[in-house]
């Protein structure tokens, strides 16, 4: 928690602002830049 919260005093916030990627494959944000609504399967319960 405390590394957290270092990180994002010391980078001003700018390591958590909006980024365009996230590492899954559907995109993060739609045309107009709202996050996706894309429902996902979790890869460890199935659900």
């Amino acid at each position: 928690m405390l590394a957290t919260s270092l990180t994002a005093i010391l980078t001003k916030g700018s390591d958590y602002l909006r980024s365009d990627r996230d590492g899954i494959e559907p995109p993060m944000h739609d045309e107009h830049g709202n996050p996706s609504g894309d429902a996902l399967t979790c890869v460890v319960t199935g659900v």
